[in-house]
């Protein structure tokens, strides 16, 4: 795929070089989340994440917003809502798994709003920029349902337990400052320049050892449920790993060429 190459209706995927990035297209609805846009973001996820060519991934949202949501006319249409949000859910939630067991880094650019189903499907990006203005709530509550994407898992890992369940149980919006003071996000960017923020943070690791950066991610992600003996082999067995790879080759030589790496 080149620079200006699409593919998808609600979800659209274009490459810029080594990277992929993946938005919401559904401007006209402030990109809200029905079931064809739920399946198609898991199905761009999962063609990014098995792209070879692709080292590094971006989450956006076409027009005023990342995405406002769950599309609540559509839920409301359907006879087996259940089903119907059921299967939004699951969808969401394997694109999210995606999101996070993918071997690349993956950066999200948030803007506008990012409420309910629109918050989890960014919290497992490794690293979140949110542009001035942007707000966003675990808003499920405020409309009786209950959090989608594997919102509650993550964001208790980000805030913790208690601030967790006030954000979950009350569904209050918090603004792009109070969310980088919660450690929900890495950086708040002027809305103007988030999109090349994103560009220059997910060129940077394009240009890191894939290899490297792959094992470090699943490291992170299996130390949420590994004790701390079993974190202490992987680490030395995945480091000895590294070490005798080409990128450390190339990685050490450079350091002592005072030049910079070619991964």
């Amino acid at each position: 795929m080149g620079p200006d190459d699409v593919a998808g209706g609600t979800v659209l995927s274009r490459d810029e070089g080594p990277v992929r990035w993946v938005s919401i297209n559904r401007p006209e609805r402030h990109n809200a989340i029905d079931l064809p846009t739920a399946q198609e973001w898991a199905v761009a996820l999962a063609n990014a994440a098995n792209d070879p060519s692709v080292r590094a991934v971006v989450l956006a949202g076409e027009g005023p917003s990342f995405s406002a949501g769950g599309d609540l006319k559509a839920f409301r249409a359907v006879e087996d809502r259940q089903g119907y949000l059921g299967t939004v859910a699951t969808a969401i939630g394997e694109g999210v798994m995606s999101i996070a067991f993918m071997d690349k880094p993956v950066v999200a650019a948030v803007h506008g709003n990012a409420m309910g189903v629109g918050f989890s499907m960014f919290l497992a990006a490794d690293y979140k920029l949110v542009a001035e203005g942007t707000r966003m709530a675990m808003s499920y509550v405020n409309v009786g349902l209950t959090p989608g994407g594997s919102g509650s898992w993550m964001l208790t890992r980000l805030v913790g337990h208690s601030k967790a369940m006030e954000m979950l149980l009350l569904g209050d919006a918090i603004g792009a400052e109070e969310a980088e003071e919660l450690g929900i996000v890495n950086r708040v960017v002027s809305a103007p320049g988030l999109e090349e923020a994103a560009r220059m943070v997910a060129q940077r690791f394009a240009k890191g050892p894939p290899g490297a950066i792959g094992r470090t991610k699943a490291l992170m992600w299996q130390g949420y449920g590994e004790p701390l003996y079993g974190r202490r082999a992987r680490e030395a067995d995945e480091i000895g790993r590294a070490a005798a790879a080409p990128e450390f080759g190339e990685g050490s030589l450079a350091f002592f060429e005072g030049r910079e790496a070619r991964f």
